[in-house]
């Protein structure tokens, strides 16, 4: 799934699983709500590149990391500052080993530099790779604390689904990824929408 937007030149594709992946009747996952936060003027270039299903080393090795380095690739040579997100390991942790999933990382993350995109993980790892952060793992977690579980299960993309989003959290939570990524990229243009970021800051429910 592709959006379009345009100048200043900044790009984004986003890689990872289901957790990450847009799908129009189920939603998914935080990665259509990101892209769609987006202010529509100046126009952006946001790319989602997820699998779902994938682990880390999956995606390295079926291909998929080679199409959305092509996608990336694309939005570089056409004189866009790009950032290539990183939002694997809830597979993982069910199917591999913290070496695998680590090597995985490092080798996205060297992949990404070399074509001259900015790589940002979406998740803190126990070892440094001296890359950008946005910690959705711990921020969610604290988030779905503070308001409670039956207000959580509102996001839930069906009901007995504690995994997936539906369109208001894929909203949410794409808008939470937003929010502390301009902690370092200070010029992401995000859509106004004050009431939602005072809710995720203070922790309260929001639909």
């Amino acid at each position: 799934l592709s959006y379009t937007r345009a100048d200043p030149p900044l790009g984004f594709v986003l890689m990872g699983d289901s957790t990450t992946n847009h799908d129009p009747t189920l939603v998914l996952g935080w990665g259509g709500g990101f892209c769609d936060a987006l202010q529509s003027t100046p126009v952006y270039a946001c790319v989602n590149a997820a699998q779902n299903g994938a682990t880390a080393a999956a995606y390295v090795n079926s291909g998929k990391l080679d199409a959305a380095l092509a996608s990336a690739r694309t939005l570089v040579g056409a004189g866009r500052r790009t950032y290539v997100t990183i939002s694997f390991g809830i597979n993982d942790s069910k199917t591999s080993t913290l070496a695998v999933y680590a090597s995985a990382l490092k080798t996205m993350i060297a992949a990404v530099r070399a074509i001259k995109a900015e790589p940002i993980l979406m998740k803190v790892v126990g070892e440094s790779t001296h890359t950008n952060v946005v910690d959705l793992t711990g921020h969610s977690a604290w988030y779905i604390s503070e308001i409670g579980q039956t207000a959580a299960w509102r996001l839930n993309s069906l009901p007995a689904d504690q995994t997936h989003l539906n369109a208001k959290g894929s909203t949410l939570f794409g808008r939470m990824v937003g929010l502390f990524m301009k902690q370092f990229l200070t010029a992401l243009p995000l859509v106004q929408n004050a009431a939602l970021d005072t809710a995720l800051l203070n922790g309260v429910a929001f639909y």
